[in-house]
């Protein structure tokens, strides 16, 4: 339940424009899961990376 509260719509956007403006790399180790998912389903990103 707290997962959801932490992910709202307006948190997305902030996230999201985060997201396009840092490099992979740092999208994957960051601590912020919603990065992580962001990065994981960008295709830049091979199976030898994951």
């Amino acid at each position: 339940m707290s997962a959801q509260t932490l992910l709202g719509k307006s948190n997305f956007i902030v996230i999201a424009t985060k997201y396009l403006s840092i490099s992979i790399e740092e999208s994957l180790e960051s601590d912020d899961i919603l990065l992580n998912i962001l990065a994981l389903v960008d295709r830049r990103v091979g199976k030898k990376r994951i």
